[in-house]
């Protein structure tokens, strides 16, 4: 999901397989609209506007690339496939990071959007990814690992968990610290790393919800987070070591992704697009 300006950019994971986008005008967040529609199946998963395109990872045919110029007819220019398999994407200026399951994370040149040019792979292995300040946080099989990415042209590695770490999943970017959760077997816990030493990456808390976490953010002193058993949870994380829980808002949506945009927060889950307001903080 991301939100941009007065739209929402939802995933759909509709019936009978017929999964997409769906463009939803939220400038009244008390009643959203639907503002168009674009299904072509495959298994959508991660998404990203940039001016009047709209990016999608699809776990089925890789890379989609959506004209939204007018939303209310959106239609697909291109595509890269790779494995076939994407997860994850974010956008960088001219340049589009994709989490691809089995070449790991693949750099495209998206300066032409209907022409995404392969500029070269770090691999293998890559689930999800975030991109901050010229580091490419790449979370996946049993590491976490940190590639320089100030000449996407030629990513090198600074530093990775041991092979023995969980299956990492989404992670999010504050300052030095990395939260992540744990997909391994049926856990789903938070986790917490320290990358200032980027050559010894360390766990330094966690945060059970005896759930699955699937997707976070960070703002201020605070870590939002969606659990797919327990719903959202608001957590104080002033002390990243010890994550404190501080509200937590339930009514069986199972989410699985979140975002925020001025004074709201936006929840995708089986319940289609929920619109939080956050009063108190």
């Amino acid at each position: 999901m991301h939100v941009e300006g007065d739209l929402a950019f939802v995933i759909d994971y509709g019936e009978n397989n017929s999964h997409g986008l769906i463009i939803v005008n939220v400038s009244n967040p008390i009643q959203p609209e639907i503002q168009g529609t674009y299904h072509a199946g495959g298994l959508p998963f991660a998404i990203e506007s940039v001016d009047e395109i709209v990016y999608i990872a699809d776990q089925l045919v890789g890379l989609r690339i959506i004209n939204i110029s007018d939303p209310a007819h959106p239609f697909e220019i291109e595509g890269y496939v790779g494995s076939g398999m994407a997860f994850d994407l974010e956008t960088d200026g001219d340049f589009l990071f994709l989490a691809d399951y089995e070449c790991g994370m693949v750099v495209l040149d998206i300066s032409t959007p209907s022409n995404p040019v392969f500029i070269t792979n770090h691999g293998p292995d890559c689930n999800h990814l975030e991109i901050e300040n010229d580091i490419a946080y790449i979370a996946g099989h049993g590491r976490l690992r940190l590639l320089n990415i100030s000449n996407p042209y030629h990513p090198t590695l600074l530093g990775q968990t041991i092979e023995s770490s969980p299956t990492l999943w989404d992670p999010s970017v504050s300052n030095v610290t990395i939260y992540l959760a744990n997909h391994s077997g049926d856990n789903g816990e938070l986790l917490v790393f320290d990358t200032s030493s980027p050559s010894n990456i360390e766990e330094i808390g966690e945060f059970d919800s005896e759930g699955t976490f699937q997707s976070f953010f960070v703002q201020d002193s605070l870590l939002y987070a969606v659990d797919f058993e327990s719903g959202f949870h608001i957590l104080n994380v002033d002390n990243p070591s010890t994550p404190i829980e501080i509200d937590r808002f339930s009514d069986d949506g199972a989410p699985w992704d979140v975002v925020s945009s001025g004074d709201f927060v936006y929840l995708c889950g089986s319940k289609g697009l929920q619109i939080l307001q956050i009063t108190y903080i």
